[in-house]
């Protein structure tokens, strides 16, 4: 069946952060993705199929028409089912209990959506954003983290938040260029990694923290490690090191 133009239009403002907030809900899409956030006991609010085949994988999706499904999608051919979500609560600052990641300006869903899966499977409960992050529900970030954002407690801050946790015991560590070698550092007990923006690293992030880098081995290699991969470096490096 055809969808009405009310019911698109509330469906396909979901594509901007503002709506999604205002509405406390967000969308994902694919079979393997929904399946994986319902299994994570997430309940969607709504599921859409466009063929018969999800119709029957999903008991209580509602059939809708191809061209409709193709409207709500971000993907130029969309296959399997769209489901609608409650958006869990983001954590208080304050509520940061334990080591974690602290991402400062990472703007590239796919980036941000890769690293709370990666941080997912090394173990980690809650992930910190800073200012300038794009929003973890975008449809491209939740699509990235292929489910892992049911498992992670987001805690949104200022910057300025950092010298509050700094005070609290936590030390600071900072991704960049230059610092100490990662596959030697010696982790402390209670730290928060940050990692910084795509294009411009950590640069204007108000606080001092104690460097570390993934050294190069190329002499004429690329400039830096894109950060998602570079986040699964250190976290690789640090599990390695505390394995010793």
């Amino acid at each position: 069946m055809a969808l009405s133009k009310a019911q698109l239009k509330i469906l396909r403002r979901l594509k901007q952060k503002k709506y999604r907030y205002l509405d406390k809900k967000f969308t994902a899409e694919g079979n393997k993705l929904v399946n994986d956030l319902m299994e994570a006991g997430w309940r969607p609010d709504d599921i859409y199929a466009h063929d018969e085949v999800d119709l029957k994988l999903f008991p209580g999706a509602e059939l809708i028409s191809k061209s409709d499904r193709k409207l709500l999608s971000s993907q130029d051919n969309p296959s399997g089912v769209l489901a609608v979500f409650r958006m869990p609560e983001i954590q208080h600052p304050d509520e940061l209990d334990s080591s974690a990641l602290a991402l400062y300006g990472v703007q590239d869903p796919g980036n941000m959506g890769t690293i709370i899966r990666t941080a997912a499977w090394f173990g980690f409960t809650q992930l910190v954003l800073l200012d300038g992050c794009v929003d973890p529900f975008n449809e491209k970030a939740v699509q990235a983290s292929m489910g892992s954002i049911a498992h992670i407690n987001l805690i949104v801050a200022p910057n300025a938040y950092l010298e509050k946790w700094k005070a609290d015991g936590f030390n600071l560590l900072a991704a960049d260029m230059q610092g100490d070698d990662v596959y030697a550092f010696d982790w402390p007990k209670k730290w928060l990694l940050l990692m910084g923006n795509e294009g411009q690293g950590l640069k204007g992030l108000p606080t001092d923290c104690q460097s570390i880098t993934i050294p190069s081995l190329a002499s004429n290699g690329p400039e830096s490690l894109n950060v998602s991969i570079a986040t699964a470096v250190i976290l690789s490096a640090m599990i390695q090191k505390m394995r010793l």
